[in-house]
């Protein structure tokens, strides 16, 4: 049985508790930098409420399937489904913002939730990418054993 070093645990839990805090909590919030006199549309978007909606299930999938490979013995496997859930996730995160009024300087900013799922879901593509390069070998007690 092979025993992954800390650096991957501690960056793919770090990225499962990100991406799984960053669901629940809002996307979006009014630009604190609009006039004052400004027109803010009333809609909604899904994403501006706490609470898991519509595509936090999709998120919580991802992160869920990371989990279950985590218990097999295929350490390609495990570090290719890492990495595309790390780079999906912030893929995902980049298209929501593609609309007209969601954006960085915009009329809906991201808020503190979609912040939290792009920092899960780069911890996640790091975790996948050492892992990937590093070909899935164990560490070096366990090579000279």
């Amino acid at each position: 049985m092979t025993i992954e070093p800390l650096r991957d645990r501690i960056l793919i839990g770090v990225g499962g508790i990100a991406v799984s805090a960053g669901a629940y909590l809002p996307w979006l919030k009014t630009n604190p930098k609009l006039p004052l006199d400004a027109e803010i549309p009333t809609i909604y978007i899904p994403g501006m409420n706490v609470g898991f909606e519509a595509f936090d299930f999709a998120l919580l999938g991802l992160i869920g399937l990371v989990l279950v490979f985590r218990g097999s013995s295929r350490k390609r496997l495990q570090s290719v489904v890492t990495l595309l859930t790390g780079v999906g996730t912030v893929l995902f995160c980049g298209l929501y913002l593609s609309g007209s009024l969601t954006g960085f300087t915009a009329t809906f900013v991201p808020a503190f939730g979609w912040c939290l799922t792009v920092l899960g879901g780069v911890s996640l593509t790091v975790a996948g990418v050492l892992q990937h390069f590093r070909g899935g070998a164990p560490d070096l007690k366990e090579r000279t054993e």
